[in-house]
């Protein structure tokens, strides 16, 4: 379960098809720094990818909006993508 939500991350964000264990490790690294500089979108991006959880559970756990728990989501993703590239040079 874990496994498949952090490959759909993984697959939003770049080719998963060449992904590892290692690549999961570096991605949630990725998640950890995003939670230093924005603690709301990361914890909104383990809801989604590591618990699970749709947008709408996530809003309704939060008491925020689905459009709120959506851009984050896209925050969060933009930033692990390119905190991701710029590691990979």
């Amino acid at each position: 379960f874990i496994d498949d939500s952090i490959a759909e991350l993984s697959a939003t964000i770049g080719d998963a098809t060449a992904r590892t264990g290692e690549d999961a490790i570096r991605l949630l690294r990725q998640v950890s720094k995003l939670e230093q500089e924005a603690p709301e979108a990361a914890e909104i991006i383990r809801f989604r990818y590591v618990f699970g959880l749709t947008n709408a559970q996530v809003a309704t756990a939060l008491g925020i909006t689905e459009q709120e728990v959506a851009n984050l989501v896209r925050f969060g993703r933009a930033f692990i993508a390119n905190a991701m590239e710029r590691e990979h040079g």
